[in-house]
């Protein structure tokens, strides 16, 4: 903004510059774009990222367990209504649960009942994710079991990966193709550099999400259920990432960390563009896709607070 102004003044034009104010608006809209993705997906390497923003392979079916059935049934219905509002596909009635929300006393116990009763249904036996899952400290903790698999994508070329290297195919074992998340601190399977666009669907198909009853009971409970809602559909890349605001911010590893957190405008369109985007592309090119969706999102809503 000071640099157009400076411009303006010295009765200069500048042809990689903004013009108008609208043409500064849309700048804004899209560097917030730009920083929002920037601070969801997973690791980077060389300003680049190593695997897509996962997203669900099948409809979502919440099941919460721990309140008293009436509590847990009313919290099941709320999230799963912010995933529909948030055009996440969801299952009908009497659907088969595939993201559990376990609210509980005693998180670190039960996370560790989970992770050795699931060692392999939930963690396919790796050990390091199953470490990042069980750690002691944190009031809420995630995990999301995420396949990388699918055929190739017109002018792509889809990889498999695993410890000793990549080869050309296209499906991978599960061994090869899996990752966690927990809490920011799971492990991902890091894309081999190639000059050749990756496509690997990256894709979510279990979820569980296990929080400390009394940081349940703090939350404000609309609050709560978006938060809630944006885990299950999200693999954020770091649970206690408050940096962006947004609904993220409402709990972090040490509990209750913002109550007034809400499901902002950029959520909302972060997470329809994902669910709206490509995954037979590229992570960069995912990356570009979601952005420019999240920019018209933004550029309608001014539009339509205008008329």
């Amino acid at each position: 903004m000071i640099s157009l102004v400076l411009i303006l003044l010295a009765g200069q034009t500048d042809p990689t510059s903004p013009t108008s104010v609208d043409d500064v608006v849309v700048e804004g809209i899209r560097d917030a774009a730009r920083a929002y993705v920037a601070q969801t997906i997973r690791p980077r390497r060389r300003g680049q990222p190593v695997a897509q923003i996962a997203r669900w392979s099948a409809p979502v079916c919440v099941r919460v367990i721990g309140p008293e059935r009436a509590s847990a049934r009313a919290l099941e219905v709320g999230v799963m209504q912010t995933l529909k509002s948030l055009d996440v596909p969801t299952a009908g009635a009497r659907c088969t649960p595939n993201a559990v929300i376990a609210v509980t006393d005693s998180p670190a116990e039960f996370s560790q009942q989970v992770a050795r009763r699931r060692r392999f249904a939930l963690f396919a036996n790796d050990g390091a994710s199953m470490q990042a899952f069980v750690q002691p400290g944190p009031k809420m903790r995630w995990m999301h079991r995420i396949t990388q698999g699918g055929g190739p994508a017109p002018g792509s070329m889809s990889l498999t990966t695993d410890a000793q290297g990549s080869e050309p195919g296209g499906t991978a074992t599960p061994a090869g193709r899996t990752m966690f998340s927990g809490g920011g601190a799971g492990t991902v399977i890091a894309l081999p550099q190639s000059r050749i666009e990756l496509s690997t669907e990256a894709q979510i198909d279990r979820a569980m999400i296990v929080i400390d009853t009394r940081v349940a009971e703090a939350a404000p409970r609309q609050p709560l259920i978006d938060y809630l809602a944006y885990t299950v559909a999200v693999d954020r890349a770091d649970a206690d990432d408050g940096k962006r605001g947004g609904v993220a911010s409402l709990i972090g590893s040490e509990g209750l960390r913002d109550p007034a957190a809400v499901l902002t405008d950029q959520d909302v369109s972060f997470v329809r563009a994902l669910y709206e985007s490509n995954d037979r592309r590229s992570a960069s090119m995912q990356g570009v896709d979601i952005i420019n969706r999240m920019e018209r999102q933004a550029r309608e809503r001014e539009a339509h607070r205008n008329e």
